[in-house]
């Protein structure tokens, strides 16, 4: 039985980003952002919880720009919770799975809002 999925070389960093970034576009744009978050739980600032918060988001294609940096692109309002979130801190993920073939792929960074 041949391996339905592609052997390689794991130590050529262009090769795998290529490989990710054909992976998170055969996922249909869909992938889930993960952000920090801060919630209140009392009526103080000492009464903040630090936690992560997770959503579906449907990306644009991805791409790859000329410093062979990804560019993972979707639209939203700046008025929401995750705008917010990232406005304080850049840092998050973004997951892609593909059930088909039983593969994740996951890049984490900064963003910018």
């Amino acid at each position: 039985m041949e391996n339905p999925i592609p052997v390689l070389n794991k130590d050529d960093p262009k090769v795998v980003l290529n490989a990710a970034v054909d992976l998170a576009n055969l996922c249909g744009g869909l992938a889930v952002l993960s952000t920090r978050s801060e919630r209140d739980i009392g009526r103080d600032e000492v009464d903040k919880k630090l936690g992560v918060s997770s959503r579906l988001m449907q990306l644009l294609p991805v791409t790859i720009d000329n410093n062979l940096t990804p560019q993972l692109i979707f639209h939203t309002s700046a008025l929401t919770r995750k705008a917010e979130e990232l406005s304080e801190d850049p840092r998050c993920t973004l997951s892609f799975v593909d059930n088909s073939k039983i593969i994740c792929i996951t890049f984490s960074g900064e963003s910018c809002v």
